[in-house]
């Protein structure tokens, strides 16, 4: 659901946040304006890929074009490499733990 896709973009918010605070400040951080809660909502709507999704397109390219293949019995320039591109990032993608449950939810 997209609830859950949400909560994967949070998540990995939260994990790059908390690496990158090292506890030096006493009390609880500031408040938030509003602009700068307007920014991170935008970078989290644009500057982050939903692997789910992402997963999802590689699938669909790599499974067109094998398909192309198999009607036309040949395999054109640079189309090779591409989808050994593509499966070398779904690979990627897949070895994440996380990622990996939602490959496997999604039946790829």
């Amino acid at each position: 659901t997209m609830a859950q896709e949400e909560q994967w973009a949070w998540l990995g918010l939260l994990k790059w946040s908390l690496a990158y605070t090292d506890g030096t400040a006493d009390g609880a951080p500031p408040r938030m304006s509003e602009e700068d809660k307007a920014f991170l909502q935008n970078v989290m709507k644009d500057g982050i890929i939903n692997e789910q999704d992402r997963m999802k397109t590689i699938l669909t390219e790599v499974t067109e074009t094998m398909s192309k293949w198999r009607q036309e019995l040949k395999v054109e320039d640079g189309d090779e490499h591409r989808v050994i591109e593509l499966l070398q990032e779904l690979r990627d993608c897949v070895e994440q733990i996380d990622f990996a449950r939602s490959f496997a939810a999604m039946k790829g």
